[in-house]
Formats: C-alpha cells, sequence, structure tokens
C-alpha cells in the first residue's frame, strides 16, 4: 500500500501507526461523531502517524475540522461528482398532476416539518411521492404516495423527469445530499431547507428554492407550479452543477491531485 484513501473519519481509526500517507473524505454524520467521548484524541492519534488530507464534501464542515485536526492535517473541500447520465435528463414534467418528490431515507430528521406543512397543501391536483426506506418507526399519512426504495436508474429515468421540484426539508446532518446534486443535474428544481449543507450549493430563487417557513413552502410550491419558472430555475441548476461539480470523472481528478500531493508530502512526527 501506499496511500490509504478512507471513507468516513470512524473508518480511520483501524490503521496502522505506519506513517504512509492518508485521505480521508468526510460527511456531515462525521461532525456528530466528534462530539463521543475520547474520540477527537483518538483521530487525533492516526493523523499524528500520517501526512493526512482530511476531504469533506462541502464547505460548511471546514471550520470545525480545521478548529479541530488542523495542526495535524491538511483540511480542504473535495467535491463529488455526479453520474453523466443525470445531466442527459431530458424532462416531462407532469401537470395533471404535479408530482413533487421526496427520495430519502424516511426518519424524523430527514423528513423535518415535511409532513405538518404539507398536510393541507398535496391532494388531488398536487401529490406528493415519498421514495424511499422507512425508518425508526415513522407512519406516513394517506395523503403521501409512498414507494419503496428504488435503483439509481429509475430514479433518473422515471422519478426525475415528472417530478416538478425533488423536495428536501431534512434537518439531518448532511455533508451534502447527493440526490440533491443529482436533481439538479437533471434539470429538477430542489425545494430545500435552510441547512447549510443546502444554502451551500442552492442561491434562492436562482437555481432553487430555500424553505424556511411553511409560508415560503408554499411560496415555492406556488412559484415552481408556473412552467416556464420551473424551467428557468431548472436550467439554472443543471449549469450550476455542471460548472460546480462535474461527474465523477472529475471528481476522480480531484481526489488524483491530492493524492499526488500526499506522496510527495514528507511527515514529521508530532
Amino acid at each position: 500500500v501506499d496511500i490509504y484513501h478512507v471513507n468516513w473519519l470512524q473508518n480511520a481509526l483501524s490503521l496502522p501507526n505506519n506513517n504512509k500517507p492518508l485521505l480521508v473524505t468526510t460527511l456531515g454524520t462525521d461532525l456528530k461523531l466528534l462530539g463521543l467521548p475520547g474520540m477527537k484524541s483518538a483521530l487525533r492519534h492516526v493523523f499524528s502517524h500520517h501526512p493526512t488530507i482530511i476531504a469533506p464534501n462541502n464547505t460548511w464542515m471546514i471550520p470545525v475540522l480545521k478548529a479541530t485536526f488542523g495542526n495535524l492535517a491538511s483540511v480542504r473541500e473535495i467535491k463529488f461528482g455526479i453520474d453523466d447520465e443525470f445531466f442527459e435528463v431530458t424532462r416531462t414534467i407532469n401537470e395533471k398532476p404535479r408530482i413533487w418528490l421526496t427520495v430519502s431515507r424516511i426518519t424524523k430528521d430527514k423528513i423535518g416539518p415535511l409532513l405538518e406543512w404539507g398536510e393541507n397543501y398535496f391532494g388531488t391536483s398536487d401529490e406528493l411521492h415519498v421514495v424511499g426506506p422507512l425508518q425508526d418507526g415513522l407512519r406516513l399519512p394517506a395523503w403521501v404516495k409512498y414507494h419503496r426504495p428504488t435503483s439509481l436508474g429509475r430514479l433518473r429515468e422515471y422519478w426525475l423527469p415528472k417530478a416538478s421540484a425533488l423536495v428536501t426539508l431534512s434537518s439531518h446532518s448532511e455533508g451534502l445530499p447527493q440526490i440533491v446534486i443529482e436533481a439538479m443535474a437533471a434539470g429538477v428544481p430542489v425545494i430545500a431547507s435552510p441547512i447549510a449543507a443546502h444554502r451551500s450549493v442552492i442561491t434562492h430563487k436562482d437555481n432553487g428554492w430555500i424553505a424556511s417557513s411553511p409560508e415560503t413552502f408554499y411560496s415555492g410550491l406556488d412559484f415552481l407550479s408556473d412552467f416556464d419558472n420551473n424551467l428557468t430555475i431548472g436550467s439554472s441548476a443543471r449549469k450550476y452543477v455542471s460548472e460546480q461539480f462535474g461527474t465523477w470523472k472529475d471528481a476522480s481528478r480531484r481526489y488524483q491531485t491530492a493524492h499526488l500531493e500526499l506522496l510527495e508530502k514528507p511527515h514529521h512526527e508530532q
């Protein structure tokens, strides 16, 4: 082994202290991990034995990671990529009824206030379709159109083309939900809660819609019900993620640059 590439901070804990270069991708849930007793010290011990780059997939995590590990590791954002096929989606927006789509693990934090806010909006002419595994014993009301987890191909070929928007009101600790940038790549507007992960990629009323209250949520649904508004926001979303994220080939080049830098970097024990 010349270099370790580890996904998630906790998986770095098993590495031997052999001074070999290390790149650790980091997601939002990793920051919750740091709250566990002894976790920061254990990870600092690991990083003291490796030249390390900690690579969150979103900038909002950088200050916390730098404050915790900045004297032992380089911390920088390395964006994920998007499957090429999402950029090739042709939308055939369903208008009667309009389809509003949520794709997520179905937990209290991931759903957020969606069920409460949506109860008085969704019905015959506007349907909320929820796709994903039911967890935490959460029960969905009868007006929600629930579907089991699906494949990326089915999502790309069936759900996203007909959806008026992807709706995510999550309050979960997210790095950056992949489904958000996949929907944007497909030209589908995203209505999202104002957590840092969403605000890092969505500019309100430019390439998506930030809903911080029931009123702004309903305004977003009404705004995107207009066909021209919907196409304009969707086009802006696709352009943004194409320029800022690109495909997984673009992401692999970003990681390769970091790998090569680590291989050339001398390491001094702390």
